[in-house]
């Protein structure tokens, strides 16, 4: 079997779900800022997906984000959330029948533009590999603010008729 040693520049951050042939790999940090792992090709084939979703896209996205802010004290407690909703997609066959090196690097954000630059002697086949905006999350995210203000003031407003009336 040959052996294929993937070095990821840009994932810094790592919050990109990362697999390779199915499995969810644990990368290694370099010295550089890069992670780094080696994979042991199955058929000389070697499938790498780079998936990134928003959370407003699961089923109970309401429900799950009210509860969350309840829980943290009407958002006393709660982080930053962010405001872009990004949506990333990347999926690469690479193959080789000797042993291979290849350099993944994340390119900067652009609306409907690539994901990922692949550098490597080996064969390199591009399945999917894009990364946008989704439009449909932002409106949900707009509409969740919304009803977060609108259920702030309506416990503040009802505080203070609690403590005017007791």
């Amino acid at each position: 079997m040959a052996k294929l040693d993937l070095e990821f520049v840009g994932f810094e951050n790592a919050l990109d779900c990362i697999t390779i042939d199915g499995e969810i790999v644990k990368l290694k940090r370099t010295r550089k800022k890069t992670r780094i792992c080696t994979v042991e090709m199955k058929n000389n084939n070697t499938e790498i997906v780079v998936y990134k979703t928003h959370y407003y896209t699961s089923k109970n996205w309401f429900w799950w984000n009210f509860l969350y802010y309840i829980v943290s004290f009407f958002g006393l407690f709660d982080i930053k959330q962010t405001k872009k909703c990004l949506v990333q997609d990347a999926k690469i066959n690479i193959s080789s029948e000797n042993d291979a090196n290849a350099i993944i690097s994340r390119v900067n954000f652009t609306d409907g533009g690539k994901l990922l630059e692949v550098e490597t002697q080996a064969k390199v086949e591009e399945i999917s590999n894009i990364q946008y905006n989704d439009k449909d999350a932002r409106k949900k995210h707009l509409k969740m603010k919304k009803i977060k203000t609108a259920t702030t003031i309506a416990v503040a407003v009802l505080t203070v008729l609690l403590i005017v009336f007791l």
